[in-house]
């Protein structure tokens, strides 16, 4: 596989720099953090959870350590750490690193910047895995807002907040805002020229005919009219 194998390189290049750069400043350097960080980020994308985690917690500490609480780059460490616990399904230590990174981004990038919208998207997730719905969609919604207006109506990472916002709908029996979400993100998708065969493509309208057939035998029964009628 041509990707692992790049992986596989960028892992080899980034210990050697560990070595020389541990060798020329010292173990508690924040170029030591850095680059445990990014060896971090290729761990996570190769599925290397636990290696992955031992790098984001090594670099958390010497950033933590030498940057304080309220630094954007242990934000950072911070939200990967919850990613990789978000993986391994420790839904509430993933929650409690999106929150802190959250709170540190906020303050220091402002409510509509790009990495709080990730935060944002990160926590929605979470939420969705912890049955907690509501709270998802307030996430979702936040994500959305920031994306939208950082990044156009058109970006993959508005699409993605959309589908997910639709999947917690589809999961709440509000057929109505699922079916609304999926038609966003599809449109989305094709704006970007994905083709009706492209497995993002193929996936929403599965779930598109899906909401359509829920809400056609919600609203035979008159239930969730509001959902139907006003979204």
């Amino acid at each position: 596989n041509q990707k692992l194998g790049q992986f596989q390189e960028s892992l080899g290049s980034y210990n050697s720099a560990l070595k020389i750069r541990r060798g020329l400043f010292g173990e508690k350097h924040l170029e030591v953090a850095s680059t445990l960080h990014n060896m971090g980020d290729v761990h996570y994308m190769t599925g290397s959870l636990e290696e992955a985690m031992e790098c984001y917690r090594e670099a958390y500490k010497i950033r933590h350590d030498q940057l304080g609480t309220k630094h954007v780059d242990v934000a950072a460490t911070r939200n990967n750490m919850g990613v990789v616990y978000m993986k391994r399904g420790e839904n509430e230590k993933a929650m409690e690193c999106f929150t802190m990174a959250l709170k540190i981004r906020e303050r220091k990038l402002g409510k509509d910047h790009e990495k709080c919208s990730d935060t944002l998207h990160n926590m929605g997730l979470v939420y969705k895995n912890l049955k907690k719905y509501g709270e998802a969609i307030d996430a979702y919604e936040g994500a959305l807002a920031a994306r939208k207006l950082q990044l156009g109506d058109n970006d993959m990472k508005v699409a993605d907040t959309l589908y997910n916002m639709a999947i917690v709908y589809a999961n709440t029996g509000r057929y109505g805002s699922a079916l609304q979400r999926y038609k966003e993100a599809l449109r989305v998708y094709r704006e970007a020229g994905m083709s009706d065969d492209h497995p993002s493509v193929v996936n929403t309208l599965q779930w598109i005919k899906w909401a359509q057939r829920k809400l056609v035998k919600t609203t035979k029964k008159g239930q969730h009219l509001q959902d139907v009628f006003l979204d």
